[in-house]
């Protein structure tokens, strides 16, 4: 309403410009009035423009200004290249230069502030000494009153802005209650609309929107990290990336609603959901402290990397496949004959990799190992499929062994049992060699006495 107002008295002000020529319109030195106390107190100023009750009434040297509307630079003395059009606008500005306001009560307290533009109702009303800053919007920046560089475009955007600098609000109410928190951008909105924090970059609807003292904190897309409040240097690209962290620090959110629910801090999370990640990571400056998720969030203290199906890389760098029945079909015994026909076709190598060719390896060539293990690609080698070979190979190899060693043991008994006999014999045969031996000499004494009588 009141833009509309101002626009049509300027419009009024132009034409009767036009129409009544020097008999209401003064042409001194280059300046131009129309209305009561309009340059009233000019001395020297010179290619000033005043439409408007009061319009530039106090300017006494200040040149090439422009006041349209009641009040327009009312009390400007020494400043130039001024550009006021609405009532109030630059009402206050003193000795400021090279600022443009347009819209009813626009820069409406500059004084000394420099080179600023505000476009929209109220549009850096509270501006007082602040410079450069850019509003556009009715509301925009409006309570600014120090606070320097700015950009504001979009009602109410850094509505509440009072000295921080350097700071970017695209859309309504962006960065609405930033008060002293310095270069942030906010494209979107409601985009941080609570915060205070610095350095902090939202672009989407109502990204960043609860977000008070946190630093750092960069979040695209609509509802990206919303809850964050003292959480600093966290990273959120997806809708509702991030979107339950209040307090957590340096989080990695990628993909819609990607850490959902998370609430603490270091964390890694690329999904496109709530639930399950594609990624899940725990960062931490120790290498050994790092983790990382396969399509699961649970990763023991003794892993550093754990998959959804159980597969796991310990801390101290051992892998372990996943193996369980649940993950398992047609399941069907390796055949010893299927087993050594393998194994006989396995061709051990030494190799080099053409892309570290400082160290060399062991191992078979995937093209060239038998179907049976052998992958879909032919490029791949799984080593628990040549593990399944040896191991039913080494089992019937066991059994033949057994087998040896019991017939091995049958016959060491009977062995034994001939030894026993052997010997027993032997006994017997010592004992019949003694017999004979006593006997012919008995018959020896015999023979002798018979002789001696």
């Amino acid at each position: 309403m009141m833009t509309n107002d101002t626009n049509k008295q300027t419009a009024i002000y132009f034409a009767l410009a036009l129409v009544l020529g020097s008999t209401q319109v003064q042409a001194q030195t280059g300046n131009t009035k129309y209305g009561t106390g309009a340059l009233f107190s000019n001395t020297t100023g010179s290619y000033n423009s005043a439409f408007g009750l009061d319009a530039l009434r106090y300017n006494t040297t200040g040149y090439y200004n422009t006041a349209i509307g009641n009040y327009s630079l009312f009390v400007n003395t020494t400043g130039g290249q001024n550009t006021a059009s609405g009532a109030n606008s630059l009402r206050y500005n003193t000795t400021g230069y090279n600022n443009t306001a347009t819209g009813y009560e626009s820069l409406l307290r500059n004084t000394t502030g420099i080179e600023n533009m505000a476009s929209g109702n109220h549009s850096l009303r509270d501006n007082t000494t602040g410079y450069r800053n850019t509003a556009s919007g009715n509301y925009s920046l409006f309570a600014n009153s120090t606070g320097n560089q700015n950009t504001a475009s979009g009602a109410n955007s850094l509505y509440s802005n009072t000295t921080g600098v350097e700071n970017a609000a695209v859309g309504y109410n962006a960065l609405y209650k930033n008060t002293i928190g310095s270069n942030s951008v906010a494209i979107g909105a409601w985009s941080l609309f609570n915060s205070t924090g610095a350095n902090n970059n939202a672009l989407g609807h109502s990204a960043l929107y609860g977000n008070t003292t946190g630093t750092s904190n960069s979040a695209i897309g609509r509802l990206a990290l919303y809850q964050n409040a003292t959480g600093s240097n966290n990273v959120a690209l997806g809708s509702n990336a991030g979107y339950s962290n209040q307090t957590g620090s340096a989080n990695v959110f990628l993909g819609v609603n990607a850490g959902y629910a998370e609430t603490g801090s270091n964390k890694l999370y690329i999904s496109n959901n709530q639930t399950t990640p594609l990624l899940y990571g725990v960062f931490s400056a120790t290498a050994s402290a790092n983790k990382l998720g396969i399509g699961t969030k649970t990763v023991a203290s003794g892993e550093a990397i754990k998959v959804w199906n159980g597969a796991r890389l310990t801390t101290g760098g051992v892998w372990t496949n996943a193996s369980s029945r649940e993950l398992k079909e047609n399941i069907q015994t390796i055949s010893t004959e299927d087993a050594n026909e393998a194994l006989a076709a396995l061709s051990p190598v030494r190799y080099v990799y053409k892309n570290s060719r400082d160290e060399e390896y062991m191992g078979f060539i995937a093209e060239d190992v038998p179907d049976l293990v052998a992958s879909n690609d032919r490029k791949s080698l799984s080593p628990m499929d040549i593990v399944a070979v040896l191991t039913t190979v080494t089992k019937e190899q066991k059994a033949e062994i057994t087998e040896q060693k019991s017939e091995i043991s049958a016959l060491r008994d009977v062995l034994a049992k001939q030894d026993s006999t052997i010997q027993k014999q032997d006994e017997r045969m010592l004992q019949m060699e003694m017999a004979l031996a006593e006997l012919q000499r008995y018959q020896t004494h015999d023979v002798q006495v018979s002789l001696s009588n």
